[in-house]
């Protein structure tokens, strides 16, 4: 859809959630939507500085989200939304519209053989996200097995090593409940 839009001369923007990339110092936020909220209006205002500065104003705003960007779009449309911002249009795939259901799914309802292996990290992200951004010292600690926790603090961390060592984190996560 991306595509789409670019070659149709449309300007794009994209905006990740906190703490993504390799160049971060912030912890990642993942389904922290608040802060998604914000990066990405933070972004938005910046594109229009730019965009300004060029001699461009904007006459559409379309929005675009995939996986987890989809919940991040539809933070972002509801905080523009809020902000009385005229967007043309939007599209998402590949999330479910309500992501705690999933995670109470995988806590008390896992599935062998049917959920994907990597689903454990969607809970670790989420508990140690939820820690740094509502000031819960402990949350996720409390919450999973010690015999796992170190092994999910380096994901969440990204101190996991080499490639070959987050494949055998994986699958050593991906066969046990982790809380």
């Amino acid at each position: 859809m991306a595509a789409m839009f670019a070659g149709n001369g449309y300007v794009l923007m994209a905006a990740a959630y906190f703490g993504m990339g390799a160049g971060t110092s912030l912890p990642e936020a993942y389904l922290m939507k608040a802060s998604a909220q914000e990066a990405n209006h933070e972004l938005y205002k910046d594109v229009l500085v730019f965009l300004s500065s060029k001699g461009i104003a904007q006459t559409h705003l379309f929005l675009g989200g995939w996986s987890l960007g989809r919940l991040n779009t539809t933070g972002f449309l509801e905080r523009l939304e809020a902000s009385s911002v005229r967007v043309s249009g939007s599209f998402t795939a590949a999330s479910p519209a309500d992501p705690y259901a999933v995670l109470h799914g995988l806590l008390f309802h896992p599935r062998r053989g049917v959920d994907a292996p990597w689903t454990n990290t969607i809970i670790a992200l989420t508990a140690f996200a939820a820690e740094n951004y509502h000031g819960r010292p402990g949350l996720a600690r409390a919450g999973i097995n010690p015999k796992f926790y170190d092994d999910l603090k380096s994901g969440y961390d990204r101190s996991f090593g080499s490639e070959q060592d987050v494949f055998a984190r994986l699958a050593r996560l991906s066969n046990y409940p982790l809380l």
